[in-house]
């Protein structure tokens, strides 16, 4: 086959572990890339964008505005429980949920640490802060990020919202003014 028809619209594709995935909000699809054929579907756990999908050697994750997901090839989970109703408490918002449709969400791995870094942008409150999950520990930590040198507040970015990582573990984050290093040596 030339091309494989997905019954719905994808908003974010990610290679991984010799399949081809494609997200919407609230579906993930497998697609055989030798074949261009449909293999799975996982309705309910999707991705919002392509930059809230990451992956490492052990597993991709991806996450929408419902929970963060961790699949190594097999079976997709949620890893997000221990955080899905703690964002009011936290950031002081009017959302009840860590996550929302409306956030803009971003991912990366920290491989030096082994953690994943999921950052959000909601309402101005809750800019600069992210939840790293310890791969290792399976537990999920809270950063505020606060301000970079010259003692800006860390916002988001207003054309890429991202959050990425180096090889050397350093943490970066898109903000206003272009990308502010986070964490590192």
């Amino acid at each position: 086959n030339d091309f494989c028809v997905l019954p719905t619209m994808v908003n974010a594709l990610h290679y991984f572990k010799g399949y081809l995935y494609a997200f919407a909000d609230s579906i993930m699809y497998v697609v055989d890339p030798e074949n261009l054929v449909l293999v799975g579907e996982y309705p309910g756990m999707g991705a919002s964008n392509p930059l809230a999908i990451t992956d490492d050697e052990s597993a991709m994750f991806f996450a929408n505005g419902n929970n963060v997901y961790r699949h190594d090839g097999k079976t997709p989970i949620v890893i997000s429980e221990s955080i899905n109703q703690i964002g009011t408490l936290i950031t002081g918002a009017t959302s009840h949920r860590t996550l929302a449709a409306s956030y803009t969400i971003s991912m990366c791995m920290m491989g030096r640490f082994n953690c994943l870094v999921v950052g959000y942008m909601g309402t101005a409150a809750e800019d600069g802060q992210v939840f790293v999950f310890n791969l290792d520990k399976k537990a999920w930590y809270y950063w505020t990020l606060g301000t970079i040198a010259g003692g800006s507040a860390i916002t988001w970015g207003a054309v890429r919202r991202s959050i990425f990582s180096d090889y050397l573990g350093n943490l970066y984050f898109s903000v206003s003014a272009g990308v502010a290093k986070i964490c590192g040596s």
